[in-house]
């Protein structure tokens, strides 16, 4: 379940490579700016960009592994809702819609209250710890400076150990 995580944790690696063999270019090469945006920067300039550059990446594969996340966990939920249908009700038909009517509702359901589903499978400090990714998220998606900090790797490690958990 946790593949989607996978993928995007290997290009924020790519990414992170790519900075730092650019970054190593600028220090060595006699004009490796040509034709880019940092052709009319002077070197500190160019050091400058990279490092935001590199903040801004951070933030924005942390606000894709918990959107990776919050795919999967609402598709493993959908998954084991339509498997209610089987349960025995009176009317027999109950529990088939309820069944579809659970599954259809899912992708509304609030990110904030879904991990707290999994307990006791999942820890409470686990819980609280992609709760923190959440909150992380939610302030970088809105334009807020985010009251903490969390890292991709962080969080990376987090949300695919979370659903593995969740999973087994």
């Amino acid at each position: 379940m946790s593949a989607p995580l996978d993928r995007r944790w290997a290009a924020y690696e790519s990414v992170l490579g790519a900075l730092k063999t650019v970054r190593r270019v600028v220090d060595g090469s006699r004009n490796p700016v040509a034709n880019t945006v940092f052709e009319l920067r002077d070197r500190e300039e160019i050091l400058g960009a990279l490092e935001n550059a590199r903040e801004v990446v951070d933030d924005l594969f942390v606000l894709s592994f918990f959107a990776a996340f919050e795919d999967a966990m609402k598709a493993h939920l959908e998954m084991v809702i339509r498997t209610f249908d089987s349960h025995p009700t009176e009317p027999p038909e109950l529990a088939r819609n309820l069944s579809i009517h659970l599954a259809e509702t899912v992708e509304g359901w609030r990110m904030d209250r879904i991990p707290s589903l999994f307990a006791p499978r999942v820890s409470e400090e686990d819980i609280s710890k992609v709760g923190d990714v959440r909150v992380f998220r939610h302030e970088v998606a809105h334009g807020k400076l985010p009251a903490s900090s969390v890292i991709p790797k962080q969080a990376y490690l987090i949300l695919a150990d979370f659903l593995r958990k969740a999973k087994s």
